[in-house]
This record gives C-alpha cells, structure tokens and sequence, in this order.
C-alpha cells in the first residue's frame, strides 16, 4: 500500500511526523478552547480523531516496511510470460512487466518460439529463465533448482 513512498518513511521518520502533528494540533485546540472559539468536548474529539488516524498510519507503515518482497525464483514460478525476442532456444520474454533473458526447457530446445507467444516459467537461475511454451504441462525444469544464485 505504501511502499511506493517509502523513502518518506525511513528511520521511523512517519513516526515523529505523527507526534508533531498531534502535538501541533493539541495546542491549537488548546489556544482555541481557551479563547472561548471550541468547547472542550470538541476540542477532545478532534484530537482523538487527528491522534487516532495518526497512529493508524503509522501502524500501516510499519507493517509496509516490515513486508518483504519474495525472490525472483519464488514469484515467478508458474508465471504465463510473453516472448518479445524470439526463443530458438534462447530469446527474451516479458514477465509481471519486467524484461528477462529466457532459454526454452530442455525438451523444446530445438523449436522456436516467435515474439507475442505465451511461455510459463519452469525455474529461476541467477538472472535468467528457464521457459515451456504455455499448455504443456511442466514435468521438470533442465536446470536444478539447486544451482539458484
């Protein structure tokens, strides 16, 4: 949810933002319950309510930070890419918009597949693909897994 900004948000820095702004806030409604403008029981609802959406979104920071994106070899795997260079048996394909070198499984290795098909993803070894052309079904992947960078 928020992890596109999370700059913003390093070195608990969301964290103080929210005591700032409660602070801040508080003694705004302070000055303004003094001077006879709010009452009271205003003034401690707007608080709460200005505290209370603080906290939530420093709680839902945290949890963002905390989240850990899975690895390549996780997130890919059984994943439908498209082939933008030619496979025959080594190309490039476009998987969850990423671009990605790819070679055709061990048993296709000697067709090829042309740009627009549809491939899935067998394995992930270090930065590259390993690839069946999509309505086979995957008996095994030509490289380990074990062999994963």
């Amino acid at each position: 949810m928020l992890r596109g900004v999370h700059g913003i948000f390093a070195h608990h820095g969301f964290l103080w933002f929210v005591f700032v702004l409660s602070g801040a806030t508080l003694l705004l409604l302070s000055i303004l319950v003094a001077v006879g403008i709010i009452a009271p029981f205003a003034a401690a609802l707007t608080f709460a309510g200005v505290s209370g959406m603080g906290a939530l979104l420093a709680m839902a920071v945290v949890l963002s930070i905390r989240h850990q994106p899975l690895p390549a070899h996780e997130r890919l795997l059984g994943s439908r890419a498209t082939v933008v260079m030619p496979l025959a048996p080594q190309g490039r394909v476009m998987v969850h918009g990423e671009d990605w070198a790819a070679t055709l499984d061990a048993p296709f290795a000697n067709q090829a597949l042309a740009v627009g098909q549809t491939v899935r993803v067998l394995n992930v070894v270090g930065l590259h693909l390993i690839v069946t052309p999509d309505g086979v079904s995957p008996t095994r992947a030509s490289i380990p897994a074990s062999t994963h960078s």
